[in-house]
């Protein structure tokens, strides 16, 4: 298991994709339009730096909230 806590990893995110709003966790990711292609990259390298692997591009496609995003970076690191 990861030691990046899920507020971090919320903070950190809404930061590289430049969101303001603070409520943006609870919507899904296609709702987001800063988690369009460019959005993916920062996220992807987010990912990189928070849980030292390399997402897919299709997971990024696949995860529908800032959660299950999160769980799937949890749960990769763990194996």
């Amino acid at each position: 298991m990861s030691n990046v806590n899920f507020e971090d990893f919320v903070g950190k995110f809404a930061e590289a994709l430049n969101i303001k709003s603070e409520k943006f966790f609870t919507k899904e990711l296609c709702d987001l339009p800063q988690y369009d292609s460019m959005g993916k990259i920062y996220t992807s390298i987010l990912i990189e730096e928070l849980f030292g692997f390399q997402i897919e591009y299709e997971q990024l496609d696949k995860a529908e909230t800032i959660k299950s995003l999160y769980e799937f970076c949890q749960t990769k690191v763990s194996k």
